[in-house]
C-alpha cells in the first residue's frame, strides 16, 4: 500500500500539493466516482491477483484498476489490457464505446495516430487512476480503518 502511495506521488501524470488534496475533497461528487464506492488499495489490488496470472503484471497495473463493467468506464482515460494469451498491450486513450452485432468494442488511441480497437468480451481490461481517484481510493481506505 505504502509502495502504491509513493508510486502516485512520483508519477509526473499525478502531481499533486496538499492545497490539491482539499481542493479535490471540496469538489468531489458522490454520484462522479461511484464506481469506487467502498474500493480501498487493498481491494483493487485483489481484484487484479484474481484475473492475473502470477504477480508478473501487478507492477506496470500499479496505478491502474480493473474494469469490472461498462459503467466503470470513463472515456478519454488511458487503458491497458490483457489478451488471452496472458499478454499485456501497451494501451492507449479510450475514445469511443461502440456496440455492434459481435459485441462490446473499446477504441482507443495512441499517440494521435494509432487507433486500436478492442473486443471487451475477449479482455482484461484496465484503466489508469487519475489523482482525483486516488484520493477516494485513500479516503475510503482511512474511513475503513476507523
Amino acid at each position: 500500500m505504502e509502495e502504491i502511495f509513493k508510486q502516485a506521488q512520483s508519477d509526473p501524470d499525478v502531481q499533486y500539493t496538499a492545497e490539491d488534496v482539499e481542493k479535490w475533497m471540496e469538489k468531489i461528487d458522490d454520484t462522479q466516482y461511484n464506481y469506487l464506492e467502498g474500493k480501498t488499495p487493498d481491494i483493487l489490488e485483489t481484484e487484479k491477483k484474481q484475473v492475473l496470472v502470477g504477480d508478473t503484471l501487478l507492477k506496470p497495473l500499479a496505478m491502474y484498476r480493473l474494469v469490472n463493467n461498462l459503467q466503470e468506464l470513463r472515456l478519454g482515460r488511458y487503458c491497458r489490457w490483457i489478451t488471452g494469451d496472458q499478454t499485456l498491450h501497451g494501451g492507449g486513450y479510450l475514445i469511443k464505446v461502440s456496440f455492434l452485432e459481435k459485441g462490446v468494442y473499446l477504441l482507443c488511441e495512441r499517440l494521435k495516430k494509432y487507433k486500436m480497437q478492442v473486443k471487451l468480451d475477449d479482455t482484461i481490461f484496465f484503466q489508469k487512476m487519475t489523482a482525483e481517484e486516488w484520493v477516494v481510493v485513500m479516503a475510503n481506505d482511512y474511513s475503513s480503518k476507523q
